[in-house]
């Protein structure tokens, strides 16, 4: 590494260490903007002062630098607490010790510069060649009194979450405060009493010994409490659109909408306006805020189910004897929530404002016949009325035949076989096809809900569909194909209507 690089890199971290050190006069500076100190009321004599040199005045009114430190102190009708200041050096009287150096030896080596006498380029030149070999030496030993200064310790609290350090303060109270800030967060319901607020995570605030250069810059615990609760300190905004809502959104940026509404806790999904502004960052938390409240609740209480074997149906066939229904109970419960969202839920007491009833089923235990086509086609509805036959209708072919029924019948399938389509077909509306083999296939559609799926295996008699008016459709029925080859053929040649 060339001797620049080196100068760079040490400048570097030596600026990291001062300004570690100058933490507790930020912080000092910023309580000062805080409050209105009250001045004293002292009698003090007249004194008459010779007014300094005009030139000498103007001039130090004018230096940019005596400009800058005064703008940066200014407190203007604000009177300065010397009790303050005092109670702070006698607390960090190495920072300020360490501090008062510098300045000196800044003033040294300014004064140095400005009485140094002026000389011609051959002195210079050959006075340089002496000085740079002195600098080499001197910034070797400066490099050896870095690692002397780079492992200074300074008295610090520090924050750690499951043993990984959160947070540097100088002062205990900061590091409560953050904490607290955090808590506020997820249990800040006005109306809520919370039994308990704790951490999930182990969460410790000690006293610790820690190396200058590790402090990182001064920070407001509102900061560090906002980088805690969200994981990131990343900040993405997206300002609503006319049309455009959660749904869109997180296609647009390919986020879950569930985290982009974890991104966004205070906005409904249903209610944004044009010019809102939604963050795009799903939180990460850093730690765990568990709430335990108590709560009286009405709850809906299920009703029970019982089965009564019979061999009137097949197996895995359900048939309802009587429907029974819900109650209704009054609880005392325990709600525990995880940054906001519940998570458990324990009952301390109950009571039942309306009984619930028993549902009966019947469970079919008769073995099913085959899954196979038998060759034979038996009607697909146990009732309805032919309303369209098979044949030449407005001009072309109506493939199938159509019978009326209400909607919402159940259809069943003509005949066992393998289901190769259910989905929505065009005119034909929601449509179930079943491949019987031996060139043979059946269709149903127009139906308003499908029982199965593409890939099953179904038996003669099998619920396949409710009847519905879907597709190309001027009143609920069931249009019925039966195809050999692929053509249509009259079903009525094999099923009797």
């Amino acid at each position: 590494m060339s001797n620049k690089s080196r100068q760079e890199s040490f400048v570097d971290k030596l600026a990291k260490i001062v300004a570690s050190m100058l933490r507790p006069f930020v912080k000092l500076y910023r309580k000062g903007k805080e409050f209105e100190f009250k001045k004293p009321e002292i009698n003090v004599p007249e004194i008459n002062i010779k007014k300094p040199d005009i030139s000498l005045a103007e001039k130090l009114r004018n230096c940019p630098h005596i400009n800058r430190v005064k703008s940066f102190f200014d407190f203007k009708d604000k009177d300065f607490n010397f009790d303050t200041m005092k109670d702070f050096v006698i607390k960090y009287k190495i920072i300020v010790a360490s501090v008062l150096v510098g300045i000196i030896v800044c003033a040294g080596g300014t004064y140095h510069l400005l009485n140094t006498p002026t000389v011609s380029v051959q002195e210079a030149a050959a006075q340089s060649s002496t000085e740079t070999a002195a600098d080499d030496s001197m910034f070797g030993e400066m490099l050896a009194e870095y690692d002397n200064l780079s492992e200074m310790g300074l008295n610090q609290y520090v924050l750690r979450i499951n043993g990984e350090v959160a947070g540097y303060f100088s002062d205990k109270t900061e590091g409560e405060k953050v904490l607290e800030l955090v808590k506020a967060e997820f249990s800040g319901d006005k109306d809520t009493e919370y039994k308990k607020v704790y951490f999930k995570e182990n969460v410790s605030l000690e006293k610790e010994n820690v190396k200058a250069i590790d402090i990182e810059e001064a920070q407001l615990p509102e900061d560090i409490a906002s980088y805690i609760v969200k994981g990131t300190d990343e900040k993405r905004l997206h300002k609503i659109q006319k049309g455009e809502n959660f749904w869109l959104l997180a296609k647009k940026y390919n986020i879950k909408v569930d985290d982009l509404v974890k991104a966004n806790p205070d906005v409904s999904p249903e209610t944004i306006q044009i010019g809102q502004e939604i963050s795009l960052v799903v939180p990460k938390p850093l730690i765990s805020v568990v709430t335990v409240e108590e709560k009286e609740l009405v709850e809906r209480l299920p009703r029970k189910v019982e089965y009564i074997d019979s061999e009137s149906y097949y197996k895995g066939e359900y048939k309802v004897k009587t429907s029974g229904k819900d109650g209704e109970r009054k609880i005392l419960a325990e709600i525990y929530k995880e940054n906001g969202i519940e998570v458990n839920k324990v009952v301390l007491s109950e009571e039942i404002l309306v009984p619930s009833e028993v549902k009966v089923m019947y469970r079919g235990t008769k073995n099913p016949p085959p899954r196979i086509g038998s060759g034979v086609f038996a009607r697909p509805l146990s009732r309805g009325v032919v309303t369209s036959p098979f044949g030449m209708r407005w001009g072309r072919l109506h493939a199938g035949i159509d019978i009326g029924v209400p909607t919402g019948t159940p259809i069943t399938a003509a005949d066992g076989g393998k289901v190769t389509f259910a989905g929505n077909n065009g005119g034909y509306g929601l449509l179930v096809i079943i491949d019987h083999g031996g060139n043979f296939s059946t269709r149903y559609g127009h139906n308003s809900k499908l029982l199965v799926k593409k890939g099953d295996r179904v038996y003669k008699g099998q619920k396949i569909a409710l009847s519905g008016n879907t597709g190309r459709s001027t009143g609920p029925h069931l249009h019925f194909e039966i195809r050999k080859n692929g053509t249509p053929i009259n079903p009525a040649k094999y099923v009797k209507f």
